[in-house]
């Protein structure tokens, strides 16, 4: 199942996001007290660096050092609307993933609400540049959490010189 959700995002990726951006799910297992538990966390890397990642709060000290680092987004503070149906549908990234390429039209997922389609939207080939250089000019009113992503793809598309100057 995952390898066929894997095939579907990596297939909306931007032309020039790809071999850059990867997505990966992993089982992570801990015994807590006496019982075992097991915690999907999926994460996205660029460029072989984590910037995005679930359900290592639960389970940083089982990590390996090399995953942790200061890009990780905390979810109850970035995501605020993405924690609270989160909560409703039992944490499962698997949800937004499938909100994201089933449910929601390009259009919605672009509403910077705070939801982790926000993430999916903007590294997605049907952002044009035209659309997306609307959003560089716009990037200061842009939640905190989209703005690398953003920088990202703008970098990516060549519409960034040299030290963040828009060209």
């Amino acid at each position: 199942m995952w390898s066929k959700t894997r095939q579907a995002l990596l297939s909306k990726l931007a032309p020039s996001l790809q071999g850059r951006v990867n997505f990966i799910r992993e089982e992570f297992t801990t015994k807590k007290l006496k019982y075992w538990s097991t915690r999907p966390v999926f994460r996205v890397t660029v460029d072989r660096k984590t910037w995005f990642a679930t359900g290592y709060y639960d389970f940083w000290q089982f990590i390996p050092s090399r995953f942790l680092q200061k890009e990780l987004v905390s979810c109850n503070k970035k995501f605020p609307n993405w924690c609270e149906s989160s909560k409703r549908q039992g944490g499962n990234i698997g949800f937004f993933i499938h909100e994201y390429l089933n449910c929601l039209s390009f259009e919605e997922c672009l509403k910077p609400d705070g939801r982790f389609c926000n993430i999916l939207a903007v590294l997605d080939y049907r952002l044009g540049k035209r659309r997306l250089r609307k959003m560089l000019d716009e990037i200061d009113n842009c939640p905190d959490f989209l703005y690398k992503w953003i920088m990202l793809r703008a970098e990516a598309e060549g519409l960034l010189k040299k030290k963040g100057v828009i060209a």
